[in-house]
């Protein structure tokens, strides 16, 4: 079965030298939920390795049966010559981390962009990385932009993009 937890998880250290005057900070205030800051620059980042089983797994549920993704002697005769993850696999897993780390629990996605620079394979480790680099409030509700990142293991970058997102309704932005 496929499992939504993230893989090794590890918070990047703020930057607090070179902050620029008057930067945010969120406090979460959730009745249960133990108090949070959230700071621009703030960053963490989370591994990820999809198996065959799961990306055959996603092509199944989503109808995404390019060969691409499953076949093997098919995908050693395109330009890629091995099976390669599908992109919104990578992006969920930035979602998941959006979701359950920074800004975490509640956290609502309102839209992404995904700007996919090389493949990743199956059974190849990515790492994820998501920082805060900026917050917008209305009358109703804050929210936050996210650069995202992911790159395989000798660090060539797969993905860039941006998330905007809803934080819950419990944050509060302190100046």
């Amino acid at each position: 079965s496929m499992s939504l937890a993230v893989h090794h998880i590890r918070v990047v250290l703020r930057a607090s030298a070179g902050m620029q005057p008057g930067f945010f900070t969120l406090r979460m205030l959730s009745q249960g939920v133990p108090s949070k800051v959230i700071r621009i620059g703030d960053a963490i980042e989370g591994r990820k390795t999809f198996s065959q089983q799961e990306v055959t797994a996603f092509a199944a549920i989503s109808g995404d049966t390019n060969p691409i993704h499953q076949d093997a002697a098919y995908a050693k005769t395109t330009p890629f010559g091995a099976c390669i993850v599908h992109g919104v696999l990578m992006s969920g897993f930035v979602s998941a981390l959006l979701g359950t780390q920074l800004p975490g629990m509640g956290t609502i996605l309102v839209s992404m962009t995904q700007n996919f620079k090389a493949p990743l394979f199956v059974g190849a480790e990515m790492a994820c990385r998501v920082r805060v680099q900026a917050f917008k409030t209305t009358s109703k509700h804050v929210f936050a932009t996210l650069e995202t990142t992911c790159a395989d293991a000798a660090g060539g970058v797969l993905m860039t993009g941006t998330a905007f997102v809803k934080l819950p309704d419990s944050c509060r932005i302190e100046e």
